[in-house]
C-alpha cells in the first residue's frame, strides 16, 4: 500500500473539492475516481469551507491508533485491578470519575 505525505493528501482533497464545486463532476463520480467515499468528499468540502487549504490538513482530534492513557498509568490500573479493587475505587484513587455504560 502506498502512503502519501500530508501535502499530497491535501492536494488530493483540494482537487476533489474543486472538481465538485466547479461542477465538472458529481460527488459520486469524483469519490469513485479517487477511491474515496462520498462522505469523505463532503467532509473535505466542509473543512475547505471552514479554513480553506489549512482545513484540508489532518483534522483535529485524537490521532488514530494513539493510546489515550500512558503506559505508566495503565500498569498502575492493572496492578490495582489485580489487587481486587473495583473500577470505582481505582477511579477515585486516580482522581477521575467512573463513566457509566448501559443502565444502572
Amino acid at each position: 500500500m502506498h502512503h502519501c505525505g500530508i501535502a499530497e493528501a491535501v492536494a488530493e482533497a483540494y482537487a476533489m473539492v474543486m472538481l465538485v464545486e466547479s461542477e465538472f463532476a458529481q460527488h459520486t463520480e469524483v469519490a469513485r475516481a479517487f477511491g474515496k467515499s462520498e462522505r469523505n468528499l463532503r467532509r473535505y468540502q466542509e473543512w475547505y469551507g471552514q479554513a480553506r487549504m489549512a482545513g484540508l490538513g489532518r483534522p483535529g482530534g485524537w490521532r488514530r491508533g494513539r493510546r489515550r492513557i500512558s503506559w505508566k498509568r495503565l500498569r498502575l490500573i492493572e496492578r490495582l485491578k489485580s489487587a481486587g479493587l473495583s473500577n470505582r475505587t481505582i477511579a477515585q484513587r486516580l482522581g477521575v470519575h467512573q463513566t457509566r455504560s448501559g443502565s444502572s
